[in-house]
């Protein structure tokens, strides 16, 4: 299965906002339910990037087991997770760029010195 992913990189968006589009893009890959637990994965993809996300669920013993309600928490959990991993890459992509300013601009004085 292949997907077009977009060329042009989207914007930094709000939580809910992301957690939106992440939904909508969402594809789930495995759903495995044993009473009274629920684990589902995942996968989205965003700025050209695919990701993976893990959600599990457990019903405790006076709540009455029901397989929809797990599976939906541990989608959102899943997702979640997802969102989490989309930010840890756009604060790490935002590192990156300062730095590679900071060094061009130490080159600069370094032209400047030598001349």
């Amino acid at each position: 299965m292949s997907r077009k992913y977009c060329k042009k990189e989207e914007p930094v968006l709000p939580r809910k906002a992301l957690l939106n589009i992440l939904c909508e893009r969402a594809e789930v890959t495995n759903l495995i339910q044993d009473r009274p637990y629920t684990c589902i994965t995942v996968r989205s993809w965003y700025n050209g990037n695919e990701y993976i996300g893990f959600g599990f669920s457990k019903v405790m013993y006076p709540d009455y087991w029901e397989g929809e309600t797990g599976a939906e928490i541990a989608f959102n959990r899943a997702i979640i997770k997802i969102m989490r991993q989309v930010r840890s890459n756009e604060k790490k992509k935002r590192r990156e760029e300062a730095w590679n300013f900071a060094l061009k601009d130490a080159e600069k004085d370094l032209v400047m010195v030598s001349a």
